[in-house]
Formats: structure tokens, sequence, C-alpha cells
């Protein structure tokens, strides 16, 4: 694109243009994005993997390792926003922390390449400053409370810990040095005593390095329109309001700076604080999509400003940008502010870290995530299926290795699964350097698992032995560790004990009911007892539900289901009315479940769960229950169950 430069210059008989390349998407109706610059080829270490870049919108570009001819030259600089810590992480955050561990897995045990890592957390901010007057506690205290809790449940994903956490208060030196350097650059004004970014100065068209102009609406929704120059224009740092920045101990939650009393904008944040350990350059910043526009944006902005604008020009922060797709509920982005969120401890309280892991897994990591029962039922049976395939494969094992008089398979015997298991290996290979594509990795160990199981009885053990041991050291890798029988997430001969238990506890009943009823009336009542106690103890314990409904794939009078989710309603014509969101008491409703099913439709459905566990009277409260949703309290609502 020819850029004018001087319209004085005609006067003088001469126009000077400045030429600046951009790049024309296709599949963006043509509209203009900054070019990516390709890191260059002779100072850089080529893993030979190709990455979906969303800096480069025309398809993968290859992962280069700038500045470094050899691998693990140097490590490869790695940064994560993370959260705001103002309140309990969702399981869609959890899928961007553990998509970046998956990802992160791979690069290091699998391609064997080096990793810092660096996370980011927001502990100053106005949704920190307002739930700490909720609260009546400091932001600081706030900020810790739900900071520790973030850790934990990263802990309890089996996520790992990034090599170094920063924190914005830790860094305000930092950000208001940072910030004085953009303005030596001449690429701020001041409104109303706040510092503002001014787009139009740094330029446009160098500006939209991942969004094209017109895709935006507005790059900073914290000042007021008429407070800034630009729709585009954002803060860095954010003048002190007596009325606004107090937190719930009454004390002010600013900073003296050069620009007066204040505290930094949110984009300004991870700027500094990736400045203060990786200084001018990044090899990956990794995050969820919903933050590509505005904040990494405007991060590129003011790094860029910042430290790569000489003369006019800018050059290239970052080389790669891997965003992480949105985890969908019932069609709307699972997000704190809609309020349709499931925290990782509700669903670690029903589900192992496995589950949410394979949900992961079979998704590509960049596309949306519909989270449904559906989802659920095939993650679990995929955990089922493989942990049965380790079961008989490591009986066939111990059974046949314990023999040392068994005569040994011919070759013949096992040169089909052989090839099978070389071609796997180099699939999966392809697989994993074409964009980390672990859906497409299952299927063919999938294949495999099939495969060895048509010829177990007719292979070498020693054959078998390397098979499972390939496909546990990818499941490995993947963060699943399949090898531990005694782990938490593996489960499976609990449930079967269970089962196994209430079987015979079932027949017991049955069995004497028998030999010491003799009315008719009271037998069936007595057994229509004993079957929904069984009902309702499979599915609270095993989260097994059994159905009445008739399976027309099985042709079995009943219908049975594996896990469960939390449903939610949310009365989006009440969604500002907070006030009533904070007085939803479920747990005093909890406890009238047993005398009255005929409150809970006065009480806008907080009793679904346990009117599901009211199986004495009739069969039909579910149902009942899960129809009476015309009165919808103002908060989203939570249900057990499968529906």
């Amino acid at each position: 694109m020819l850029k004018l430069i001087s319209r004085d210059a005609i006067n003088k008989n001469k126009i000077i243009f400045r030429l600046y390349t951009t790049t024309i998407n296709s599949s963006n109706n043509g509209l203009t994005i900054r070019e990516w610059k390709k890191p260059s080829l002779e100072n850089s270490y080529d893993t030979g993997i190709m990455v979906k870049n969303s800096l480069f919108k025309n398809g993968n570009v290859p992962f280069l390792i700038s500045n470094c001819n050899e691998k693990n030259q140097r490590p490869i600089s790695w940064y994560t926003c993370g959260p705001t810590v103002y309140s309990s992480s969702h399981i869609g955050h959890a899928r961007n922390y553990m998509t970046v561990d998956i990802i992160q897995r791979i690069l290091i045990n699998y391609f064997r390449l080096n990793i810092i890592h660096v996370m980011g957390l927001t502990d100053i901010d106005d949704k920190i400053i307002n739930k700490s007057k909720q609260e009546l506690i400091s932001a600081s205290e706030l900020s810790k409370k739900f900071e520790q809790e973030f850790f934990e449940d990263l802990k309890s994903l089996n996520i790992k810990p990034p090599m170094f956490t920063t924190r914005v208060s830790e860094h305000i030196d930092e950000i208001i040095k940072y910030i004085e350097k953009i303005k030596e650059n001449q690429l701020t004004y001041e409104s109303t005593k706040s510092v503002i970014f001014d787009v139009n100065k740094f330029g446009i068209d160098r500006y939209c390095s991942l969004r094209a102009a017109n895709q935006q609406i507005k790059s900073d929704d914290t000042l007021l329109e008429k407070d800034k120059k630009s729709s585009q224009d954002f803060v860095l740092w954010k003048a002190y309001n007596e009325n606004i920045d107090i937190d719930g101990t009454g004390n002010p939650v600013c900073w003296d700076s050069p620009f007066g009393k204040g505290r930094p904008g949110w984009h300004i944040e991870c700027s500094a604080m990736i400045d203060s350990i990786f200084k001018n350059h990044l090899d990956v910043h990794s995050g969820g999509v919903d933050l590509e526009f505005p904040h990494h944006q405007n991060e590129i902005a003011q790094c860029e400003g910042h430290s790569h604008f000489q003369g006019g020009q800018s050059t290239q922060w970052t080389n790669y940008f891997f965003h992480i797709g949105h985890l969908i509920l019932n069609n709307e982005k699972m997000s704190k502010s809609l309020g349709n969120v499931i925290t990782i401890r509700d669903f670690l309280s029903r589900y192992s870290a496995n589950t949410l892991r394979w949900i992961c897994l079979i998704h590509k990591y960049n596309d949306p995530l519909s989270f449904s029962d559906e989802t659920l039922q095939l993650c679990i049976s995929k955990e089922i299926k493989f942990l049965n395939w380790f079961k008989i494969v490591r009986s066939k094992l111990k059974l046949e290795q314990t023999s040392v008089n068994k005569v040994k398979k011919t070759f013949n015997h096992s040169i089909e699964l052989l090839n099978q298991l070389n071609e796997t290996k180099y699939l999966i290979e392809k697989d994993l350097k074409d964009d980390f594509n672990t859906p497409s990795v299952i299927k063919r160990l999938e294949l495999l698992m099939k495969q060895t199981n048509e010829s177990i009885n007719s292979i070498d053990t020693d054959l078998l032995f390397n098979v499972q041991d390939y496909v546990e050291s990818i499941l490995n890798i993947f963060g699943l560790e399949v090898h531990n029988e005694n782990s938490d997430h593996n489960k499976t001969d609990e449930s079967n004990q269970f089962i196994l238990e209430k079987l015979l506890d079932f027949r017991s009943e049955v069995k004497n009911l028998a030999k010491n009823e003799k009315s008719l009336d009271q037998i069936k009542s007595k057994i229509y007892q004993i079957t929904d106690q069984l009902r309702s103890d499979c599915q609270s314990e095993i989260s097994l539900r059994i159905s009445d409904i008739p399976d027309k794939g099985t042709n079995k009078p009943y219908t049975i289901s594996f896990g469960s989710y939390y449903k939610y309603k949310n009365n989006k014509n009440n969604k500002n009315n907070n006030n009533n969101n904070n007085n939803n008491n479920n747990n005093n409703n909890n406890n009238n479940n047993n005398n009255n099913n005929n409150n809970n439709n006065n009480n806008n459905n907080n009793n679904n769960n346990n009117n599901n566990n009211n199986n004495n009277n009739n069969n039909n409260n579910n149902n009942n229950n899960n129809n009476n949703n015309n009165n919808n309290s103002n908060k989203p609502m939570y249900y057990f169950g499968i529906y």
C-alpha cells in the first residue's frame, strides 16, 4: 500500500510516498491485515513444525526459532496471559491453560525443545476492586485468595505451572518506565489526567496486526469516547478516581507516577511484564481467542511503540500468536460476564482431570469446543476404551511372559502389526508437526489398538509390549498418566465393584421380599422402592444414569448413560439485576425437598436436583421438575445430571 507522506512536497513538484506492505486475506472478504514477517531462515532454527499463527491469516506457517542456528541453542520464550484473579476459574479458562499445557508437553517431551514459560496475573483491575467492596476486604487480599485457588486448580488438572509467574502489583515501577519510553517516542497524549496511546500516530496500518481496521469497533472500553481522539486509542495509565478506586477496606488503589496518581491500564501490564523478563523480543504469545482484540493487538502496538519504533517505522515484536478456541455451552461462549460458567472445582467434583484433558485432545486447539452431554459421554467412553485395552494387553503380557517354556511366535506372524506400528509412528509425527493435530493422533492410536486386538493371539508378546509401550508413551506426552492404575482418575475398577455390590444387594433384597411379603401390592411397592433407590445410587455414586425409556439401538427396555454436567438457564431480560442475583438461597431451598414438592414451582426451580431424588412417590417427578422453567431467577441455574 502506498501512503502519502508529505503534502507540502506537492508544491515542490514532487510527491513523497512510503511503501507499506500488507497481506490481503481472501477469507476475510478482502480486509487489510499487516504483513507477518517470517523469521530469517539464515538466522533461525527450523523445528519442522507448521503452526496456525494468528498474525498470518492465509494458512499455517513454519515454526522457526529466531536468533539461533541450532536446536536448543536458546530456549523458546513463551508468554501466556493468566487470569484476572477476582473469582473462581471456570472450565473455559481450564480449556485454555490445559491446551497450552498439551502443546508445550508435545514440544518439550516429543520434539525435545526447551521453553521458558511465563504467565502474567492481573491482580489490579476494576473487577477486583468492585468484588473487594462486596466482600469488605482489601483488593490485595481478594486477589491472593483467588490466585491461590487458581494454582490449586491447575495442580488438580495436572497442568504444569509456568516457570515464572508475574503479578501486576509487583511490576508498577517497570510499567511506569515502560509508559515513559512510549511517551518519549511521542505516541501518547493525556486526557482527563490519564495517559492514552495514540493509534493514529503509531500508524493505523501498523496497528492492524490481528484485526483489520473495519473489523474493529473500539479498542478500549475503560474510557468514554469523548475522552479519546479515536475509538481505537486505549489507556496506558488510568488517573485515580476517588469515587471508584477504593477497595473494600476503604483504602485507595493507586500509585504515584510522573503522570499523577493512578494505576496501569489493562493492556500495558502484559507488555511491561514480558519486557521485564524477555526484553524486546518474544517467540510465542498464547491466550484465549477472546483476547485477540483488543488486548493482544494493543500489546503488539505498545511493545513495538516502546522498543521497535524508529524513525516512524516499527519492527516485529513477537513472531507467533497461538489463540485457543472458545468453550461453548448451549451455543454461547462460557464467560463470567455472561454468567454461564461451570467452575473447575464443580467440574472436578463430578469428573476427573483426565476427562477434561480428553475433551481438549479430541478437539483442535484453535477450534470452538462445544461442551455437552454428548461430548462428555464420548470422552468418558474413549477413556474407558483405552483403559480396558491396556488391561487386556497387560493381562496377556503377564500371562505369557511368566512362561519360559512357551514357544515364541515367528516373525511372519507379527509382520503385519509391526508394519502398522511403524506406519502409525510415522503418521503421528506428521500429525504433531501439522499444528499439533491431536484429534488425528487419537484416531490413529485407536486404529493401532484395533489391529492389535485382532492379532493379539497370533503375535509375539515382545511386539505386543512395544505396541502398548508406544501407545502409553504418546498418552503420557499428552499428560494422561495411564500407567498408574491406582491414580485418582482411574475409577473404572471402583465403578465395576460398586455395580457388582449393588447387583448382589438387589438380589438379596428381592429374595427376602419374596420370602417375607405376602401381599402382592406390598411386594410391588417395595420393588419400585428398591429399583428407584438403585437408580438414584448409581447416578450419585458413579454418574451412571438409568432411564426407563427404551433404547432403540440395543432394544433394551432401558437407556443408560455415563457422566453429567451442569445445565444452566439464564433470564437474559434480568442479566443486569445483580442485587437479585446475590439473593438466591439455594442452600436453604435444598433442605426443603422431603416435605413438599409443590413449593419448588414458586422457588424458581432451585430444588431441581433434590426433586430428582424424590422417586418414592412416582417416577414422573423428574419430568415435572425439568418442565418447570417458566419462572427463572436472575442468577444462572445449574443442574446435575443427564438431560
